[in-house]
């Protein structure tokens, strides 16, 4: 969602979903609705559905410069559809970038969800545990010339099995 007007979209495609036992959600993201914690915030409220929630990704919320962790997840527990991984290490000097509309383009490198210095995992996993989270985790990586995904699979599994 990009505009104010999606979000009146939003209320009419959630109530059609509705009608069919569907949830629909939207990941906090970069250039989006939903790039800021206020602003996602603000646009669920809007929205207004109990069945419009949210894709909970820190990394995206970190690139913006927001808190992710502890409280937020507290505050966006009754929206929670989803939890949504994947890691970056912020570096001005790094040669990939993502768009932003509170930042402008962030620089960062991608790495594996195991790795420290990018999102702070722990404490995301704490909140999760805190308020009782037990949906689904969905892993997403950009490997792409960093490692085989069969690798990144591997590793990633790896990790979280200890969460």
């Amino acid at each position: 969602m990009k505009t104010e007007e999606d979000i009146v979209w939003a209320r009419r495609a959630s109530d059609e979903a509705g009608e069919r036992g569907i949830r629909l959600a939207h990941q906090s993201h970069c250039a989006s609705l939903f790039e800021t914690v206020d602003d996602s915030w603000r646009a669920l409220q809007a929205i207004g559905r109990p069945n419009f929630g949210l894709i909970y990704e820190p990394a995206n919320w970190m690139i913006a410069g927001q808190e992710y962790g502890g409280e937020i997840v507290r505050q966006f527990q009754p929206y929670l559809f989803n939890v949504y991984v994947q890691n970056h290490i912020l570096d001005p000097g790094a040669p990939d970038s993502l768009p932003t509309w509170t930042r402008g383009r962030v620089h960062l490198h991608h790495v594996g969800i195991w790795e420290k210095g990018g999102v702070d995992f722990d404490s995301v996993r704490q909140a999760l545990r805190d308020v009782g989270y037990s949906g689904f985790l969905t892993v997403h990586q950009a490997f792409g010339g960093i490692m085989p995904v069969e690798e990144a699979v591997r590793r990633s599994s790896e990790y979280l099995r200890h969460w």
